[in-house]
């Protein structure tokens, strides 16, 4: 009999070293099938080279399942959609520009002060146009957390400095640069 059950989890896996680094390398998942009166029955598995989708790619697609410990004769097929996104820290002075790309990027801040204290410090994105001009719209704070077409995304209000998004990151802004209004020409990242 079949179920066709559909599991629509996402997971993020951090790789502390470059993209590069873990090319030979193999991610692996293991499927089970959950039963609350017994114990978990292996269904298979599938192994898949990180090589296979650093190029920045979207791998999108059905994976037969493989046979693992405890299943000789795995049944199904695994749909699995995946991404590699590399995180680069870029060094940036006071008053600089920094030329970009059409990727995703993030900015992100974190703070922890000693002994346990809090502080609340926020991050926003100014948007202008090729004349100057200040596009409310398109510009996002912890009041608007979103521009109009989502192209850029703010995590929220940490105001205590106690939530973690990932590397220490307390509050992050994520924008699609190919993504972004044709009249958005500039952006000013500010923390506060």
């Amino acid at each position: 009999k079949n179920l066709n059950p559909v599991y629509n989890a996402g997971y993020k896996l951090h790789l502390r070293d470059s993209a590069a680094q873990h090319q030979k390398e193999t991610l692996s998942f293991a499927v089970f099938d959950y039963d609350k009166l017994t114990s978990p029955d292996p269904m298979g598995v599938v192994e898949l080279n990180l090589r296979d989708f650093m190029d920045g790619q979207v791998l999108d697609k059905w994976f037969e399942m493989k046979p693992c410990q405890g299943c000789s004769k795995p049944k199904g097929d695994l749909h699995l959609k995946l991404s590699l996104l590399e995180r680069h820290a870029v060094l940036a002075s006071s008053g600089g520009s920094i030329p970009l790309g059409n990727g995703v990027v993030g900015f992100c801040m974190g703070w922890e002060l000693p002994h346990g204290g809090q502080i609340d410090l926020d991050t926003s994105i100014a948007a202008f146009d090729a004349k100057g001009n200040l596009l409310m719209d398109e510009s996002i704070y912890y009041g608007n957390l979103r521009n109009r077409n989502s192209s850029i995304v703010h995590s929220g209000d940490e105001q205590q400095g106690l939530t973690d998004l990932g590397y220490g990151d307390d509050e992050r802004i994520s924008v699609n640069l190919a993504a972004l209004p044709y009249n958005v020409t500039s952006l000013f990242l500010i923390g506060t």
